[in-house]
């Protein structure tokens, strides 16, 4: 997914006060930190869909 499908699909996720730009970016951060580590062995790979649903649990309760 590209930054700016990322941005569309944001839409009004960030709430007042806060840039979409910077909700998108910081959200993409998020992820790409989930993804990069376990691939490397930083973090167990096994947790990774744990990790995805607990972020994206946690983001919708925004």
């Amino acid at each position: 997914m590209r930054a700016a499908e990322l941005a569309a699909v944001a839409g009004e996720c960030p709430g007042d006060g806060v840039h979409p730009a910077l909700f998108t970016e910081t959200f993409w951060a998020a992820l790409h930190g989930l993804a990069t580590p376990p691939r490397a062995r930083r973090l167990p790979p096994e947790d990774t869909e744990r990790r995805v649903e607990l972020l994206v649990d946690r983001l919708a309760m925004i």
